[in-house]
């Protein structure tokens, strides 16, 4: 099981599917980054209805193109942004490092829900280097809702994890708007921050505020994120991610 759990920890829908399925077997007894446990709680039955048997990336067949890279976009900005979240759950003294990196994991699912029923429409608007640092503006305007929202109430009810649907709520806010957030809130909203392609000099100011790290902390984080995501990109040949795109230029 536990080459299984490190597999669904690098897949958001998978890892949501699993969470959602096994939260009222582990209610009160595990947290929502003991992936093992959830699984065998789940047992094997329900296991193969999940698919995680056959478990592959879900960028890895797709006819369009631009969808592709949409899906494969989001699977490693998932990635990079459970491994910041980890790391600064590291450096700041948050205990549930799991929970973090989970949190970090699931914060692209509404934005993964949104490509699943507007594939063509949304690859496009993910595609538009413009569109990026008003993501959430732009899917207001669009579909009438954010990513942020959409994987906000996908979470809502779980209640045995405290403030985790806050914490994929507010993860495009500024710094000063979480400043007084609870620490998961405050944690996923920097991980967001540094593992996105917004300025270095926004990041690093983030994380002064949030949690007085210093710039040589705040660069370390992105630095990490970002190679251990493009690492997994590049073993699962995920199309659109950024490591396959390194790999194509090299």
């Amino acid at each position: 099981l536990q080459h299984v759990a490190s597999l669904v920890m690098q897949d958001a829908a998978l890892c949501y599917r699993v969470l959602e399925s096994g939260r009222s077997s582990i209610a009160g007894k595990t947290g929502v980054g003991d992936i093992a446990e959830i699984l065998a709680a789940l047992g094997p039955q329900a296991l193969n209805s999940l698919g995680v048997v056959t478990i592959l990336p879900q960028t890895a067949v797709r006819k369009n193109e631009a969808v592709t890279a949409g899906f494969g976009a989001l699977w490693e900005a998932s990635l990079r942004c459970a491994h910041a979240a980890r790391e600064v759950a590291r450096l700041t003294g948050y205990d549930r490092s799991d929970e973090a990196y989970v949190a970090g994991l699931l914060h692209t699912i509404g934005r993964t829900l949104i490509l699943h029923r507007f594939p063509e429409k949304y690859s496009q608007l993910l595609a538009d280097e413009f569109c990026a640092p008003i993501l959430p503006e732009v899917e207001r305007d669009h579909f009438g809702t954010t990513g942020a929202e959409l994987a906000a109430n996908l979470t809502a009810d779980w209640h045995q994890f405290p403030f985790f649907s806050d914490a994929l709520l507010y993860q495009d806010e500024t710094a000063e708007a979480v400043a007084d957030a609870p620490h998961l809130v405050k944690l996923v909203n920097l991980a967001n921050k540094l593992s996105t392609s917004i300025e270095e000099d926004e990041g690093r100011a983030a994380a002064a505020l949030l949690f007085d790290l210093t710039t040589d902390e705040a660069d370390s984080i992105r630095e990490t994120a970002c190679t251990r995501a493009s690492e997994a990109a590049a073993a699962f040949n995920v199309a659109g991610g950024e490591g396959a795109r390194r790999d194509d230029e090299g």
